[in-house]
């Protein structure tokens, strides 16, 4: 029985204990690490701990555990049991994993895999992570899905008019200039934020670190499917696709495209805006040479989720898990 009154495997053997947080490239650095170790030292697990500036879920104080890494099942469910009683002593009433301390960085677990292989920045896990957390009384918060849309040459049928209505009011749509970087991304950021504010576990991040994050996949980018919607030079629509470069990687001709970030600011003023930046971007894409699109990473039942349900066939699904937490004090803020 640990100190928050859960129970865990046989554990005389095993032993948790904290250590240094490592650094790493986490938007939001961590509050704790912990790992399991065997009887002669070896390390079977590990994670780190968020307990600071945590996204709330229905109204409750959380925690995070992320970073999660096991090699041994009696291991990991230790671990996480160790990692809510830290937790839960630090004043957190519900915990939330796998999140590297937001949604700008890793977070949820492959749940359903199916047999298409990975895609260019697609998180992964193994099979038996998700079935730890579940024996150690976590269940799916967030359902999530990609999809593949096997054939470009799909048209959408509204976006001609969208267009026009927009162009009226007047929205243009261009590609994004990677040599003016630091200027697209400090009028990009304000678009983001708002745009996301209203999504499950979202956090806001300053100007410095969604840069920071841009500029990593600028060497990756095609210009020319990135695109960005704007009203009197101000942006109110964003649709970010990249190649898939892991199929390169497996020595495939890179034929697809990964939608990664599709984002329009709220209001009925924009409605239909992120819908026509996709089907201008498809129809760049296909003159490009990509044939095949993955919808990346769309929470379940969202616009972007019922929008690519029309074109595409679900490749994968993930999930984000929690549970509540028994109180321990609130001692440690």
């Amino acid at each position: 029985m640990t100190a928050d009154g859960e129970r865990v495997p046989n554990s005389s053997r095993l032993r948790v204990e904290a250590c240094e947080v490592a650094g790493g490239a986490d938007t939001v650095p961590a509050d704790a690490s912990l790992r399991a170790l065997a009887e002669d030292g070896t390390a079977l697990a590990s994670c780190a701990l968020w307990w600071r500036a945590t996204p709330l879920h229905q109204g409750k104080r959380t925690g995070l555990i992320g970073r999660y890494r096991c090699a041994d099942a009696r291991g990991g469910e230790m671990l996480i049991a160790r990692a809510c009683a830290v937790l839960a002593r630090h004043g957190c009433e519900f915990a939330l994993g796998p999140m590297d301390g937001s949604t700008w960085d890793a977070y949820r677990f492959v749940t359903l895999r199916g047999a298409a292989p990975r895609f260019f920045l697609e998180p992964d896990n193994d099979d038996d992570w998700p079935r730890q957390f579940a024996r150690c009384g976590f269940a799916p918060v967030a359902h999530y899905v990609s999809a593949l849309q096997e054939d470009l040459r799909v048209e959408e049928t509204r976006s001609g008019r969208v267009g026009a209505r927009l162009a009226r009011e007047g929205v243009l749509v261009r590609s994004i200039d990677p040599r003016r970087l630091g200027e697209e991304l400090q009028r990009l950021h304000a678009l983001v934020m708002a745009g996301f504010r209203s999504q499950p576990y979202f956090t806001p991040i300053g100007e410095r670190a969604f840069a920071q994050r841009f500029a990593a996949l600028l060497p990756v980018l095609r210009p020319e499917i990135v695109l960005v919607a704007e009203r009197s030079r101000l942006p109110v629509a964003l649709f970010l696709a990249l190649p898939d470069l892991e199929q390169a990687r497996r020595g495939e001709r890179v034929d697809t495209a990964i939608v990664k970030t599709v984002v329009a600011l709220p209001g009925r003023a924009y409605a239909g805006v992120a819908h026509l930046l996709a089907a201008r971007a498809t129809a760049v894409a296909r003159e490009a040479g990509f044939s095949r699109a993955v919808h990346a990473l769309m929470r379940a039942g969202n616009a972007s989720a019922n929008w690519s349900a029309r074109s595409g066939a679900t490749l994968r699904r993930y999930a984000l898990f929690g549970r509540p937490l028994q109180s321990a004090g609130a001692g440690g803020r």
